[in-house]
């Protein structure tokens, strides 16, 4: 599986693309993978889906919109959508969402800058920063589940960038860096934090 939120909503199974028209289930599964490994209420779910206005008999819609969701999955992958008191939790690694996927190379690489090994940050953080193909979760019809996770996605992704910049300088000046606690390298601030949960 890989499911793709950096950009254009995305989810394949191996080199198929699963579809998912509806915009609430991609929703839904994006409102998962947001808190992914983590349960998230039925509640919470009803209130992104609904941008923050859910109608009545919302929870027995939401049963509905996750057996569709795990329908459209297919039998392989629909235990990926789990029930769990008070509501639902996904279960992904990194290889396999974009979103945890980011994260890890962002820790990687700000671990690198401040050890000093530039070139195997820029390379890292480069990879992070690829993962990105467009606006994220712009196409899901759910404003509310933006304002909560874009600011956070943002700057993650411009502390990514400062990183790389840092990491290229140092590859291209042909030295090491040497990074001592309470200092900034090269007079920059380093991209802690690059990768705070999501």
């Amino acid at each position: 599986m890989w499911l793709g939120l950096l950009g254009p909503f995305q989810l394949r199974a191996g080199d198929v693309a699963l579809a998912v028209p509806a915009p609430r289930q991609r929703a839904l599964l994006a409102a998962l993978a947001v808190r992914v490994g983590q349960v998230v209420s039925s509640e919470a779910l009803a209130e992104i889906m609904w941008d923050g206005a859910p109608p009545p008999g919302a929870r027995a819609t939401l049963r509905a919109y996750v057996m569709r969701l795990r329908r459209a999955l297919g039998p392989e992958l629909a235990g990926r959508v789990a029930t769990r008191e008070p509501g639902y939790l996904l279960e992904a690694t990194a290889d396999e969402l974009d979103l945890l996927a980011f994260d890890r190379l962002c820790n990687a690489g700000a671990v690198a800058l401040r050890a000093g090994d530039a070139p195997t940050a820029a390379d890292l953080l480069g990879q992070a920063l690829e993962l990105w193909h467009g606006d994220p979760l712009a196409d899901l019809g759910c404003e509310s589940l933006r304002r909560q996770v874009l600011p956070r996605l943002t700057s993650q992704r411009l502390q990514a960038y400062e990183g790389r910049i840092d990491a290229d300088l140092g590859v291209r000046g042909g030295r090491r860096w040497i990074v001592r606690p309470g200092r900034p390298a090269a007079g920059r601030r380093l991209p802690h934090g690059c990768g705070a949960s999501l």
